[in-house]
């Protein structure tokens, strides 16, 4: 009877992450769109600014929810240059409807200079702190959540950048929220993947607070190699051909413009699988292919597999606007050499197009 209820328990938790990857995915497309064509726009109005911030804000909910989705899973850290100050500023923009809608309000405290470049993982840093300040206002009934970044020690190549999520609660009603205990095992399993720990503050009530301890790298070699892999990108897919295939007209039109003013490549799309393997078919010029996962006819990863056992050997990158890690896996299996999350940015075509250079599959 254990085991049956076991393994009805397993059967309820995939649907309920399938639900959500769904969810994420219907939600993360018109999202990512609007945040592109913000980015892009030539307009310095007021608006926009506030579009794109929204955009990005909505964004980094579903980035979190799949990490969670594949918490349990390693990952290559997707190294970028970065401010701590930005850092902060997309933590709060991400956690302050959590804080406002439990009674709380968010100090942020960055003791690190606003103009100092480092290298990190930012969107991991991000999520791996929004937990924990979710955990915080969940467990209270009000009171003062304060964020502090310091540099603990440094030297020529590393910060050792230290983040503290407290909370000071109103009343003395304090319980720790359904889940906690899985919830810092997801966290410290990101901050350790990274070089970091995670230290509870306070063990009263599930912990008043966390210290976050994780290596930054500040050489300017690390930031010289980030130039240069945008240099070798820029290089390679100048003048070449390009297949975009995705059945959003939308995001499709936002993703060729992008890659035709950023990299001056020559662009054609294509809505679905089989429109796709047309063109192939009429043996036209296509340098590196761009796929969504699903469409009606045929799916990215299906389409990939239709082309490897014809003997093709085009670079793809695969994209996909749902975070779990299965939908990754089935365009890697397929025989992509990379697959990106939607909003598709320079960063993103940058680390994917190396990887296609180098020859090493990553997601």
């Amino acid at each position: 009877a254990l085991l049956q209820r076991e393994q009805e328990l397993t059967r309820a938790n995939k649907a309920i992450l399938r639900v959500y990857s769904v969810i994420s995915h219907e939600l993360r497309g018109p999202a990512s769109n609007i945040l592109t064509l913000a980015t892009e726009a030539k307009s310095d109005l007021s608006s926009l600014e506030l579009v794109r911030g929204e955009a990005g804000r909505f964004l980094h909910v579903f980035e979190d929810l799949g990490f969670f989705m594949e918490s349990d899973r390693e990952f290559e850290p997707k190294l970028a240059p970065a401010t701590v100050d930005g850092l902060l500023d997309e933590l709060s923009r991400s956690v302050s409807d959590a804080v406002a809608i439990c009674g709380y309000e968010l100090h942020v405290d960055n003791r690190i200079g606003s103009d100092l470049t480092y290298v990190f993982d930012v969107g991991r840093v991000r999520a791996a702190l929004a937990a924990l300040v979710r955990s915080l206002v969940l467990s209270g009934e009000g009171g003062a959540i304060s964020i502090r970044a310091a540099v603990l020690s440094e030297n020529e190549d590393t910060a050792d950048v230290e983040l503290a999520v407290s909370a000071e609660h109103e009343s003395d009603a304090v319980s720790a929220p359904p889940g906690l205990p899985r919830v810092m095992e997801f966290v410290s399993n990101w901050i350790v993947q990274l070089g970091g720990t995670v230290e509870l503050l306070s063990a009263a009530a599930g912990g008043h607070g966390y210290r976050v301890r994780v290596p930054f790298a500040r050489n300017q070699q690390s930031l010289r190699r980030t130039e240069v892999e945008s240099a070798a990108a820029k290089s390679w897919l100048q003048g070449r051909s390009v297949l975009i295939v995705d059945d959003d007209a939308i995001s499709a039109r936002v993703i060729r413009q992008f890659i035709e003013k950023r990299y001056g490549a020559k662009v054609t799309d294509a809505r679905d699988g089989i429109e796709a393997m047309g063109i192939f078919a009429s043996h036209r010029q296509v340098d590196l292919l761009i796929v969504d996962q699903f469409m009606p006819r045929l799916g990215g990863p299906e389409l990939i597999e239709r082309l490897r056992v014809s003997g093709n050997s085009v670079p793809v990158i695969g994209m996909t606007a749902g975070g779990a890690g299965g939908e990754q896996d089935a365009f890697i299996a397929a025989g992509a050499q990379s697959v990106l999350l939607k909003p598709i940015t320079f960063e993103s075509i940058n680390h994917a197009l190396s990887t296609i250079i180098t020859d090493k599959p990553v997601r």
